[in-house]
């Protein structure tokens, strides 16, 4: 990756980015399909990488984050539309 730009659907929407960004080309815009926040590059990026070494949603295992939330085991393995610890 060479900027937030990249980072697609694991974006959060916080602006951590944004306002790290020593450049100050990173501005939030709302997102009408996802209704979140989303990094829009505006200028000329020097690729330092100060938003993807900042950003939470990168490195996050969504899969290992849902089974320690929701204790136990993943929808497809079971066949049901979300994570229930009850099922």
């Amino acid at each position: 990756m060479k900027n937030i730009s990249e980072v697609k659907d694991l974006c959060t929407g916080c602006g951590t980015c944004a306002a790290l960004c020593p450049q100050n080309i990173i501005k939030m815009d709302i997102s009408q399909k996802k209704g979140i926040y989303e990094p829009i590059i505006d200028g000329e990026c020097n690729e330092c990488m100060t938003c993807i070494k900042v950003c939470p949603g990168i490195g996050v295992d969504f899969k290992e984050l849902n089974k320690i939330i929701f204790g136990g085991h993943t929808c497809q393995a079971h066949g049901c539309s979300a994570y229930w610890p009850w099922h």
